[in-house]
């Protein structure tokens, strides 16, 4: 299974691992929001071993995510719509996945 990993899976959850059978990606904002120790040594030894990659969207993803929100009312910040825009990017390569 494909993993978009939003901060919230590793600072609401103490217990995460990352499973070999799956694939897990963030972006950098995401990643820069790990501060607590366990949680960067979590993300920093998961990216060096392969079972963490780090996308950010691309321009126009996050172009796309921004007017919908402005359409919708809906306000989020740099890191959420770093999420959103990588996940419109996984969709429309027809990948499936879960944002967590």
């Amino acid at each position: 299974m494909i993993y978009i990993l939003d901060a919230a899976a590793l600072l609401n959850n103490e217990s995460f691992t990352f499973e070999k059978a799956n694939s897990y990606f963030t972006t950098s904002q995401v990643f820069s929001e790990w501060k607590s120790f366990s949680q960067r040594l979590l993300a920093e030894n998961a990216l060096a071993s392969d079972a963490l990659t780090i996308q950010d969207p691309c321009p126009l993803s996050i172009q796309k995510t921004n007017e919908k929100c402005a359409q919708s009312g809906t306000v989020l910040g740099d890191a959420d719509i770093s999420i959103v825009a990588l996940s419109i990017e996984f969709r429309e390569r027809g990948k499936k996945f879960i944002v967590r």
